[in-house]
């Protein structure tokens, strides 16, 4: 009896200092991601040098996650992280210190037309476009319809490259290479993918706007051509002009090319990535609220026209779409961000 009793006291002081054990781990610092504690249920991102962080844990599989958001499983007494991408249905153990949490970036509510905002992640400029619906589509009989949208933000100008440059800096991830001339803080960032797009708006809090929300801040809701207006003026969008341009311009070059949710460079400076997979003819098709592009496809939509062009103005159409593979980095394209109410 007292051999039993030494052993039902030995079991209850090892449950008792495993207890003690697995909570100062899970408020230690091998449960920190940054600055923050993790636990099941957050959202993180995963950072672009989780690879050399793994070290000798890492394998080839955890490649998808790197630079996505990704839901917290679990957080085990070992100091790793089990984070799961919806997206690509993938599940692994990370170190902490291989992810950040995720800010949650909530614009005010019951906003009104002409109310700005800036994105307390990388400081851009948001602007407010009100549910509603508007002219979607070429500005050619039968070829245009009504789309409705709910409510959302979308940045003023396009992602600039100290803002990329500082999102780099805090996710462990590379600059893109620089264009010739060099990168230049104010202007629009480019030699960007699709996917690279992507990886910051996760890490921004936001993501890419549809080809809806793109092409309704553009041109509002009366279905004009250009964002001014029904006639191309060149004095309104920075596109070549008897000349080839070598370099792209600061964002927000040109206030009188403002929209009329007063967005800008929406027509040239560079053209921006767009979350649609892109169907020629998906619109015909399409429900008439909130279309999100097809759910197949290998090639995403760009939109808007870039200052690189000079006489080929079907192109700063707001109506206009072009597709091209995800993968694909270009010095004529960048992106812009937005946010659903």
């Amino acid at each position: 009896m007292r051999r039993y009793k030494w052993v039902l006291l030995s079991f209850g002081l090892m449950f008792l200092l495993s207890a003690v054990c697995v909570t100062q781990a899970q408020v230690g610092p091998q449960f920190m991601a940054g600055d923050k504690a993790v636990k099941a249920g957050d959202t993180v991102f995963v950072r672009g040098d989780a690879k050399a962080i793994c070290g000798t844990d890492w394998t080839e599989g955890m490649r998808p996650l790197i630079g996505r958001r990704c839901e917290v499983k679990d957080v085990n007494p070992k100091g790793q992280i089990a984070v799961y991408n919806k997206d690509k249905k993938t599940f692994w153990y990370l170190p902490a210190a291989a992810v950040l949490v995720v800010v949650t970036v909530n614009p005010p509510a019951k906003a009104k037309l002409g109310d700005k905002w800036k994105n307390p992640v990388d400081g851009a400029e948001m602007v407010y476009v009100p549910a509603g619906k508007f002219i979607m589509g070429p500005c050619e009989p039968g070829k245009a319809w009504n789309v409705s949208l709910d409510a959302y933000w979308i940045y003023k100008t396009e992602v600039t490259v100290a803002q990329y440059r500082r999102y780099c800096e805090t996710v462990g991830m590379q600059m893109p290479d620089a264009p010739e001339l060099g990168w230049k803080a104010d202007h629009p960032i480019v030699n960007v993918s699709w996917e690279d797009a992507r990886s910051y708006c996760d890490w921004a809090g936001v993501a890419l706007p549809t080809e809806a929300q793109w092409e309704k801040a553009a041109r509002g809701t009366d279905g004009r051509t250009y964002p001014w207006g029904y006639k191309f003026d060149r004095g309104k969008c920075l596109s070549s002009d008897g000349s080839e341009r070598d370099t792209t311009a600061p964002v927000g070059s040109i206030p009188s090319g403002a929209s009329p949710y007063g967005c800008l460079d929406m027509t040239a400076n560079v053209w921006e990535w767009c979350a649609d997979r892109y169907q020629k003819d998906y619109y015909a098709k399409a429900p008439p609220a909130n279309p999100r592009g097809p759910g197949t496809g290998t090639t995403r939509v760009y939109r808007g026209g870039s200052c690189f062009y000079r006489n080929f103005i079907n192109y700063f159409q707001c109506a206009s779409r072009y597709t091209d593979d995800p993968t694909f980095r270009s010095i004529y394209r960048g992106f812009r961000c937005a946010k659903t109410e």
